[in-house]
């Protein structure tokens, strides 16, 4: 799930998302979150998580603290941090907003996507774990839920 602006701002694009990285049977999955403004893809960048739970067992709820007029992050800044991804109402990543990440923190009005792509040739162990997807993700999709 992502939220972005490349497609109108080519060049100086922002970036919200989460990625899942797949897992090892038996081991936690990995999570990895991406944040990204005004076209930087060299500060903000990535955090990856150990998730407490098998997202494939049960359905969960994925968010971004995010606003068209972006109210709430200026509140929140100035507190000198946010917390700009959930997962289940719980807050999973903080970031500092600070001299060295303020021109590049994401600040134009972005749109949803949701996308599924091979990352398995860096993901898994170098490839090592392929993605098998001659899986039905119609099914799925049709319980997917956008909320504001």
């Amino acid at each position: 799930m992502q939220l972005s602006n490349g497609d109108v701002f080519e060049k100086t694009h922002d970036e919200l998302d989460f990625e899942f990285l797949g897992n090892v049977r038996g081991k936690e999955w990995r999570l990895q979150t991406n944040m990204y403004g005004n076209g930087s893809t060299s500060i903000g960048k990535e955090e990856r998580y150990q998730l407490w739970f098998d997202p494939t067992e049960d359905f969960h709820h994925y968010g971004f603290l995010w606003t068209e007029s972006h109210h709430e992050i200026s509140r929140v800044h100035r507190l000198g941090f946010c917390y700009p991804f959930f997962i289940d109402d719980i807050p999973i990543r903080k970031v500092t907003r600070n001299e060295t990440i303020a021109g590049h923190f994401p600040s134009k009005p972005m749109s949803l996507y949701a996308t599924i792509w091979d990352g398995s040739s860096w993901a898994t162990s170098g490839g090592r774990y392929k993605v098998n997807y001659m899986v039905d993700f119609s099914e799925g999709n049709k319980k997917l839920k956008l909320g504001v």
